[in-house]
């Protein structure tokens, strides 16, 4: 009896979970196998996980320093700092695309030695290598090196004339804070100057037309005030010998 029913019992639990496994599948279409077991016993992503996982890469690939990430590690693994000085991003960000692209499956870490210390090397997976080749077949990989090559350029001959100002190699004088006066400026000018340097040609005239220009409209309309007010005495005097006049004649 005890026979019997412990049989029952397991009937009954391998036919429920085979049921269960059928509807679950049953979920699935035709093209759509719940799990399919790829090279090596690995398996394989389902149509569903691949959407997921592409929408994972295009978010990696649009965020600043994602393709510069791969771009550094197509050729061989890195170390952080290794990285860092390849891409056009932050440390703060870099951290950040790191972080992604192991969550999208495209690169892995390792632990390893380097000059006496043991560090984090980044390499890329085989899908985060397909993708780093894609993109340099279509000319990204030589793209973005050339460009972070003119960016290190552009940051040299910045940093050049910076220290060309500072050190004076670069003859600032003559041009004065533009905020100020004319008349201001000039003085400026003739205080930093070299006594034995002439200023430059026109400075002086330049600057003393537009003072004398507006010296001569000052000038222009206190006349033409002083004109009215004369010619506000000369009818009022009227308009009084006019009345007196008047009265005269009355008396």
């Amino acid at each position: 009896m005890a026979c019997r029913f412990r049989k029952r019992v397991r009937n009954n639990g391998i036919n429920g979970l085979a049921n269960g496994f059928a509807l679950w599948n049953s979920g699935f279409s035709q093209n759509q196998t719940p799990l399919q077991i790829g090279v090596k016993g690995r398996p394989k992503s389902t149509p569903v996980q691949s959407v997921f996982m592409s929408e994972a890469i295009l978010e990696f690939l649009d965020a600043k320093g994602g393709v510069g990430l791969l771009v550094a590690l197509y050729d061989d693994e890195r170390t952080y700092s290794d990285i860092l000085e390849d891409i056009d991003a932050s440390s703060s960000t870099l951290s950040e695309r790191l972080g992604d692209a192991e969550e999208a499956g495209l690169i892995d870490s390792k632990k390893g030695h380097r000059h006496g210390h043991r560090t984090d090397f980044y390499k890329t997976t085989e899908l985060g290598y397909k993708i780093a080749t894609r993109l340099a077949q279509e000319g990204v990989v030589k793209n973005y090196r050339s460009m972070m090559t003119l960016k290190e350029q552009v940051e040299d001959g910045t940093e050049t004339v910076k220290e060309a100002i500072a050190e004076g190699d670069i003859d600032i004088r003559g041009y004065a804070d533009p905020r100020k006066s004319g008349r201001e400026r000039y003085e400026e000018i003739r205080e930093a100057a070299d006594p034995l340097e002439e200023l430059p040609a026109g400075m002086l005239e330049k600057e003393s037309d537009q003072d004398d220009n507006v010296e001569e409209r000052e000038e222009d309309e206190d006349k033409q005030a002083q004109e009215r007010t004369l010619d506000a005495w000369e009818v009022a005097e009227e308009q009084s010998s006019s009345a007196d006049s008047e009265d005269n004649e009355s008396g």
